[in-house]
């Protein structure tokens, strides 16, 4: 029964907190993007400071240089991300935009070499895929306020789904 009780008590967490990230996505939209940027800069920060240890104290000889290599690299990109994640954030969302719109052009003209029943889809498809990289090209901050609205209402609709399945399921954890 104690197990029973854990089980629904994590999912409650989990529910719980899907709902809260679903709310902080929605409402500070690329405000959460940025601070992913930023945490993925301190990460990549962190990675050198290993890297760097990691040659300055490996015994082997020669010395395994791509750690410093490995390092340098991590510093630069930890380093660029930190200094303004916004900008590096819209500069992704363009250089995904451009790489969109050059799959989807070369999937349309796959797609009108292909017959079949196929043939339809994939040009809704490949059309979707340049319109999609027109946004994120010309409009990359509204593209970044849209992906995070989107991803927090399914966060939203996750927790509270988890939530209503936790209670019409079993025990809650409030009484453990």
């Amino acid at each position: 029964m104690d197990k029973v009780k854990k089980f629904f008590g994590n999912r409650l967490a989990v529910a719980i907190l899907s709902i809260a990230l679903g709310v902080v996505f929605i409402v500070l939209r690329s405000g959460v993007i940025s601070v992913g940027i930023m945490v993925l800069g301190i990460v990549l920060l962190i990675a050198a400071v290993i890297f760097l240890i990691t040659f300055f104290t490996s015994k082997a000889v020669p010395k395994p240089k791509q750690n410093i290599i490995f390092a340098i690299i991590s510093a630069i990109i930890g380093i660029l991300l930190l200094v303004n994640p916004p900008f590096i954030g819209a500069f992704a969302f363009i250089v995904i935009g451009i790489i969109l719109i050059i799959v989807g052009v070369l999937d349309l003209f796959e797609a009108f070499k292909t017959s079949g029943p196929s043939k339809g889809v994939s040009i809704i498809v490949a059309i979707l895929l340049i319109v999609l990289g027109i946004i994120m090209f010309f409009n990359p901050i509204g593209f970044m306020d849209i992906i995070t609205v989107f991803i927090g209402i399914a966060l939203l609709v996750n927790g509270v789904v988890m939530l209503v399945a936790s209670a019409a399921e079993g025990p809650s954890a409030s009484e453990g």
